[in-house]
């Protein structure tokens, strides 16, 4: 799996300095035009934190199914290896990718805010004429 972070930007002094940090760090921003009917933008941002949240669930579940077949004296070994070893998985998924998730979330979330925004202000500005 591979896995990306977004570093806490420092202040910077100057736009020199704020470059030679983001190409340092592969933090080097980049735009992308991404064309999406409205209704896909109002549920964009809590289709993401939702994936976020499942994997978090699911991973809790499989932690707790595997101590509680861990008690058992009836329980299969392997199916408890199994267990933990996907519950180990989704807690590497739920520490690194979904915490990418939820840094990136807040992209459309700010997008979409700014387009209800927008049509709010439009639609006042209809009224008013």
């Amino acid at each position: 799996m591979s896995c990306a972070y977004i570093l806490k930007r420092p202040e910077f002094s100057n736009v020199g300095e704020q470059f030679a940090w983001e190409i340092e760090h592969r933090q080097t921003l980049y735009e992308l035009p991404i064309v999406l009917p409205e209704a896909a933008w109002d549920a964009l941002p809590d289709a993401i934190s939702e994936l976020s949240h499942v994997v978090r669930c699911a991973q809790s579940a499989l932690d707790h199914l595997s101590g509680v077949m861990s008690q058992s004296l009836s329980s299969d070994p392997g199916m408890i290896a199994m267990v933990d070893l996907a519950s180990r998985g989704l807690q590497h998924v739920s520490e690194h990718e979904a915490a990418l998730l939820d840094d990136v979330e807040m992209v459309p979330r700010a997008a979409v805010g700014r387009m209800v925004q927008e049509r709010a202000d439009n639609e006042a500005k209809g009224k008013t004429a």
